[in-house]
């Protein structure tokens, strides 16, 4: 991002669907910011970046449910402009 100063980037914050709602919005609201702190610790300016917090899906996996639910803890990235 350093050689490209127009690049732009979201960031996608997942949650499972375990624990309460509230509790989970906490966490991927949380996830989210962290990922951004760090871009901004690195002197990248905020207006680079959007940041969207996901809520958890019904998608069901049949794969085991606990590794299921782990997969869907992330955070993702999507290039807005290069």
């Amino acid at each position: 991002m350093k050689r490209i100063p127009k690049m732009k980037l979201s960031i996608h914050g997942f949650n499972d669907k375990v624990g309460k709602e509230l509790n989970n919005k906490v966490l991927y609201e949380k996830r989210v910011k962290t990922v951004l702190n760090y871009f901004l610790a690195r002197g990248f300016e905020q207006n680079r970046f959007t940041v969207i917090p996901f809520k958890a899906t019904n998608t069901k996996s049949s794969q085991d449910i606990a590794k299921s639910f782990a997969d869907k803890r992330m955070v993702k990235f999507a290039l807005l402009e290069y």
